[in-house]
């Protein structure tokens, strides 16, 4: 079974971290109850130098949620930044890893459809296939109206990101 790891940079998040998480915990708990991941994957939550109870937070959803990580990052470094350590550390000990924004794209899907989110449909889930090694390799999307794009990194690595035909600047 595939172990993933969903990395998500947080920033002063602390107002919308819980509601978020609790939605990130229930999502793997059903894809692990459906044999779609393993039973062991987690979410891990970069706290990029927040100046509010961000890590605090973290440490808490931890201790409530087991499947909830967090690694503290000493300072502000930037969103992607805090992103690629997230990859970095999770690269070692899972099979497949998926980025999201920590609040889900809330305002954004209110912007763009003008409804909140938990109006739209889920995203559908996408196997992507096996390595050479026989690994398999399981990705899923959590753009509304979105897909799976498979990016090639160096050897041994795999990327995945989501992406969707719908401009989100309109």
């Amino acid at each position: 079974m595939i172990r993933v790891s969903i990395v998500a940079p947080c920033y002063n998040e602390e107002a919308c971290l819980r509601r978020s998480a609790e939605r990130l915990v229930g999502l793997l708990r059903r894809m692990a109850e459906e044999h779609l991941v393993a039973s062991d994957s987690f979410i891990l939550l970069v706290n990029d130098g927040s100046a509010d109870g961000t890590w605090r937070e973290i440490r808490a959803l931890h201790h409530d949620f087991p499947s909830v990580r967090g690694l503290d990052l000493a300072h502000n470094v930037g969103q992607q930044a805090a992103l690629m350590a997230g990859l970095m550390e999770v690269a070692k000990i899972c099979d497949a890893a998926v980025t999201v924004d920590i609040d889900l794209q809330d305002d954004i899907n209110r912007m763009q459809y003008g409804i909140a989110d938990n109006e739209l449909p889920p995203a559908p889930y996408k196997c992507t296939g096996k390595t050479k090694d026989g690994r398999g390799v399981y990705s899923f999307c959590m753009c509304p109206g979105g897909y799976v794009v498979n990016a090639s990194t160096e050897k041994g690595g795999l990327v995945v990101n989501g992406m969707s035909n719908v401009a989100r600047d309109s």
